[in-house]
């Protein structure tokens, strides 16, 4: 008998926790847009066959209490591999995998939340509104990039911007459950 949910992974930066959860296959990017709480996903190709679903508007709406300061309210996550930073994203995300069909599936066994914490690491609280800078500063630069130079330095300024955000994580990785 088929299974009717499937495997997958939240990181969550405000409770700071990498969670293993069940979607319901039926309607999976319904389900992940729900969970990450925005109306469309974009996809981060996070390795070996396994992506990530982000806000696609993450960057660009930034959440603030509504009091002044006004104190950005949701939380940030830097992806990185072997140290190197990778993604600044802004909000939740769900790590999931399909397979030769395109179908969305359960995640290999071997990606656990204890080995996807070694990749991420979750933007301290009180470097919220600094993050959300770097998100403005990521928008303002984005541009259209013609070409392979335009494209380099494009990538080289993200990079950049991106490094700046690992700076702002706790010294400690979030937990798992």
């Amino acid at each position: 008998m088929k299974n009717h949910t499937t495997r997958s992974i939240l990181i969550d930066p405000v409770a700071k926790t990498i969670t293993e959860i069940m979607v319901p296959l039926i309607g999976a990017n319904t389900h992940f847009h729900k969970i990450i709480g925005c109306e469309s996903s974009d996809q981060v190709d996070f390795g070996s066959g396994v992506m990530l679903s982000i806000d696609d508007d993450g960057l660009s709406r930034i959440t603030r209490d509504t009091k002044t300061p006004r104190q950005v309210t949701q939380g940030f996550f830097v992806t990185h591999a072997n140290g190197v930073p990778r993604h600044l994203i802004a909000g939740k995300g769900i790590l999931w995998t399909y397979d030769s069909e395109g179908e969305t599936v359960d995640l290999p066994p071997w990606v656990t939340p204890a080995l996807i914490q070694q990749h991420v690491a979750f933007v301290a609280d009180h470097h919220r509104n600094a993050a959300a800078d770097l998100c403005q500063e990521i928008l303002s630069q984005a541009g259209v990039a013609f070409g392979p130079e335009q494209i380099q330095i494009h990538q080289r300024r993200y990079a950049d911007i991106v490094r700046r955000a690992l700076a702002l994580t706790e010294k400690t990785t979030g937990g798992t459950q």
